[in-house]
C-alpha cells in the first residue's frame, strides 16, 4: 500500500461523550491520504464500541487496544505503529478544521520542515463561539522568519507556542532519529516531548491558519484536577532538562527554558485548589526547582514577564 502522508494518533480513554465529534472531524478531512490510529487506553465506557463502528466504516482507521497506562504510553504505541511520513496528535475531545491536515502537510513540504505549528481556538461544549488562545501561536514572540530553529531564535524558542503535543505536525523520521517519545507521567507528559522536538528541529515552520479547536470544559480532563498530581510539572521539567543537557542543546536555550518553566509554575500554582497541594508545590519549588535549575531572582532583567517574576520570588521566599 502507498505510504500515508500523515498518521493521526488519538489516545482514547472514556471519551464517549466527545469521541464521535472528534472522529468525524478526522475522517472528513479534505486530505484523504491519511491513516488514523486510535489507541484505546483501557476505556470502561462505550468508547471502544464506537471506535469499532468507525473502523468498520473507514479502512484508514486502526484501533489499538491496551491496558490503561496513560496518554503518554498510548501515544507512544501510536508512534510505533504509524506508517505516515508525518505524525500529528489529536486529543479525543478536540476537533480539526476540515482542511487542517492538508494545510499542515503543505506547510511542511513547502519549508522542508521537521516540525510545523498552527493556530487554533478554544471552545466549550454546546457553544458556537470560539475563544482566542495565544498559546497556539503567541504573536508577541512569533519570529518573522519562516522557517526558524533554536539556532536562529534561541531567546524565545519556548515562548512561541504551548507545550501541547496537539496543534503540531512532526516528521516521523525526525522523531525516530532523536528517539523522541512521551514519558509515563500522570499529566504534562507533552512537555518533554514537544519541547525537546522544538530544540532539536533544524527547521520549524508555522501557519497562522486556525486548524485545531481545543475543548476546555471536559470535566474528565486531567488539567481540571491538578491537585491530584501537583508535583508532576517538576518531574516533566527535570526530564526535559536532562535530555537537553545530554544532547548538548541546553546552554543556548537556558534563558528561554527557565522563563518557560517559571510561566508553568505560576500557572500551575494558581490552578491548585487545596492547601495541601499548594503547600507541596511551594516546598518542591523551593527545595527542588530553584536549586536544580539555578533560578536566580537577583536579576529581574533575566525574566520576560515581570509580574510572574514577582509572584515566583514571593513563592521562593515564602515560609
Amino acid at each position: 500500500m502507498k505510504q500515508p502522508k500523515i498518521s493521526v494518533i488519538i489516545p482514547v480513554y472514556n471519551s464517549q461523550a466527545y469521541l464521535r465529534e472528534c472522529l468525524d472531524s478526522v475522517v472528513n478531512q479534505t486530505m484523504e491520504d491519511i491513516e488514523i490510529i486510535c489507541v484505546d487506553d483501557g476505556s470502561t465506557d462505550a468508547s471502544a464500541r464506537l471506535l469499532r463502528s468507525f473502523q468498520d466504516e473507514d479502512m484508514r482507521l486502526r484501533v489499538l487496544l491496551r491496558e490503561h497506562c496513560g496518554a503518554g504510553p498510548a501515544r507512544n504505541a501510536g508512534i510505533e505503529a504509524a506508517e505516515g511520513r508525518y505524525i500529528t496528535f489529536l486529543d479525543s475531545d478536540d476537533i480539526f478544521a476540515p482542511q487542517a491536515l492538508a494545510c499542515l502537510y503543505e506547510t511542511a513540504e513547502k519549508y522542508a520542515a521537521e516540525l510545523v505549528l498552527c493556530s487554533g481556538r478554544n471552545f466549550r461544549t454546546g457553544r458556537r463561539g470560539m475563544e482566542e488562545n495565544s498559546l497556539f501561536l503567541n504573536p508577541m514572540y512569533l519570529p518573522a522568519s519562516n522557517p526558524y530553529s533554536a539556532e536562529t531564535n534561541s531567546h524565545y524558542l519556548f515562548q512561541f507556542t504551548s507545550s501541547a503535543s496537539w496543534g503540531k505536525l512532526y516528521r516521523k523520521a525526525f522523531l525516530d532519529r532523536w528517539n523522541i517519545r512521551f514519558p509515563s507521567l500522570p499529566r504534562t507528559e507533552d512537555v518533554p516531548f514537544s519541547r525537546f522536538a522544538m530544540a532539536a528541529a533544524e527547521r520549524i515552520a508555522y501557519t497562522t491558519d486556525l486548524l485545531v479547536f481545543h475543548r476546555v470544559d471536559n470535566p474528565n480532563s486531567l488539567e481540571t484536577n491538578k491537585d491530584a498530581a501537583p508535583l508532576t510539572p517538576f518531574r516533566a521539567h527535570q526530564i526535559l532538562w536532562e535530555r537537553l543537557a545530554e544532547a548538548c542543546l541546553l546552554e543556548p536555550l537556558r534563558r528561554s527554558l527557565l522563563n518557560y518553566f517559571c510561566s508553568c509554575y505560576c500557572y500551575n500554582y494558581r490552578s491548585l485548589q487545596t492547601d495541601a497541594a499548594r503547600r507541596a508545590f511551594r516546598e518542591c519549588f523551593q527545595k527542588t526547582a530553584v536549586p536544580c535549575f539555578g533560578i536566580d531572582f537577583s536579576d529581574s532583567a533575566f525574566f520576560y514577564n515581570h509580574s510572574e517574576y514577582r509572584e515566583l520570588k514571593e513563592l521562593a521566599e515564602a515560609i
